[in-house]
Formats: structure tokens, sequence, C-alpha cells
């Protein structure tokens, strides 16, 4: 939520320096950066805490989200105008339209560098990561053993150890059960990244249950479910090592797809909805009630 916050303070001081010497249409680039930053980061990033079960938790997200789309409504209406006033009043502006607004006030206090840079670094690792594990074929939702990220520079490399919430969430963008942090004298560029890609046993059951978690998300969406709506999911699945993977990590599974139950049989007539697909070479179907 900070480093949001900061970075659309960063966006909108770019925005107003530009459209002060009336660069109009440098003023325009920044925008279609800070809505990635905010979708394809941000919010992919805050999903679990959106769809939470903790109510403070939820609650706070969610004005988060609110209060960053109110104000950058506010930026947007020069250049876009019928957006910005449908963003603005499904958040809830406060006018009666977003062009009766002041433009944003711009808080240093909260432009924090140092938190920028650090994010965009963690972007760049993960960045690199996806395309280690493109480049060796394996999907982000196979879990893997180890990422190591080598410095060039001894008191970097100790300054981002102490960063723990940002190795948590390389590790978790790139689905590695650990993270090591190495100094490497006379090493050329700054860091480098080398991604472990033996798939072990445990590893494997790890991304086959991702993968069938996956499918299980993707029909309770198809069906219209909200997040906290509750089910009771039917498998159909033979023997083998697909089934054992989903049955050691039934528990966790059930309550990362809002199942009250799993039951291990063909599907009733009145499920609200069904689907088939292949898990490790094997036919699986699933059900929801």
């Amino acid at each position: 939520d900070r480093w949001i916050t900061a970075r659309f303070m960063q966006i909108l001081q770019t925005v107003t320096h530009e459209m002060d010497h009336y660069e109009l249409a440098r003023a325009s680039r920044p925008l279609r950066e800070f809505v990635d930053d905010l979708s394809t980061w941000w919010l992919r990033r805050s999903r679990d805490r959106i769809k939470s079960d903790n109510e403070f938790e939820r609650a706070d997200a969610l004005r988060t989200l609110r209060e960053i789309l109110q104000e950058f409504s506010k930026v947007l209406a020069p250049f876009i105008p019928f957006l910005a006033e449908k963003i603005y009043l499904e958040v809830g502006g406060q006018k009666m339209s977003v062009h009766l607004e002041k433009w944003p006030r711009l808080e240093s206090r909260v432009l924090d560098e140092k938190l920028l840079g650090d994010m965009k670094w963690a972007r760049e690792v993960v960045s690199r990561g996806h395309e280690a594990r493109a480049a060796a074929k394996i999907a982000v939702r196979q879990a893997l053993g180890q990422l190591t990220i080598r410095f060039a520079k001894e008191d970097e490399m100790k300054r981002l150890q102490k960063q723990e919430d940002l190795l948590l969430l390389i590790g978790d963008e790139l689905n590695v059960e650990a993270l090591v942090l190495e100094y490497v004298p006379g090493q050329t560029e700054v860091w480098t990244i080398e991604l472990d890609t033996t798939i072990t046993p445990e590893l494997k059951r790890k991304g086959l249950r991702r993968e069938f978690m996956r499918a299980v998300m993707n029909l309770r969406k198809e069906v219209g479910l909200q997040p906290h709506d509750r089910i009771t999911l039917f498998i159909s699945l033979s023997a083998g090592e697909a089934r054992q993977a989903i049955e050691s990590g039934q528990t966790d599974l059930a309550h990362e797809v809002k199942a009250s139950g799993i039951e291990w049989m063909d599907a009733p007539t009145d499920a609200r909805g069904k689907n088939e697909f292949k898990l490790d070479g094997q036919v699986c179907t699933i059900a929801l009630k």
C-alpha cells in the first residue's frame, strides 16, 4: 500500500510537471505505466487481502484501492474525461463530477524514493526469473527449490537481506521455496540471478496441487461465484501421483478454494459447474455445488 501510494505521487509529480510546461503528449505517457502498476502488480498482489475472511484486512485493501482510484481519476480527467468520470463516480467521489474537483495535491512525505527503487529492483528480478522459467519451459505454477541472487557490492546485498517483505514477494511471484543472496567479489554485473530448475518429487506434487487449484478457481469464476461463497467440491480422479498430491494437501486446498467439503466422487446432477481437464496426463473431473 505504501508503494502504490508513493508510485501515484511519483506519477502525479511527472504529469504535473509536463502539463505545467504544456507537454501534453509527454504528460500522458506515465498514466499507462501506472495502470499497469496498479492492475498487474498491486491489485494482483493484493488479491488475497481483498478476498480475505479478515474483515479489517479486506477493508484496508479496499480503502487503499478506492482512494487511489479516486485520486487517479482526477489526473485522468483532462485526457479521458468520460472514463475518468465513470471511475470517479463508481468509487464514491464526493462531488457531482470529477471535473469539479481540484487537481490532486503532491504530498512529498509519501514519495518514498528508496521504496520505489527497491520495488523496481524486485520487479526486475521477477522479470528475469520468469525469463529463466520460460527458457527452461517450466510454468510458474510448478514450484522450484531456489533462486540465487548474486551481488557485486556486499553492502547492497546486506541492505536487501533486511528487506524481508520484498524477498518474500519475489519468492512468491516466482514460486520458489528459498531465496539466497550472495556476494561475489569481482562480478562485473551489479547483480545476477540463477534459478535452480531441478524438480524433486515434492516440488512436483506442489506444482500439481497449484495446477489443480487454478482449475477450481477458474470454475468458480465461470459459474459466477463471489470470493466469499462457500462450495462443496467433487473430484473424480484415478489413483496415481496426481491424486496423492491433492490428497496430501487437501486441508490447505479446501481453505484456498473456499470449500466446506471435498468429496471424491462423480459430480451430482445438481452441480452448478463441471470441468474436465488433464492433470499429469490423467483425466480429472471437478464439479461445484
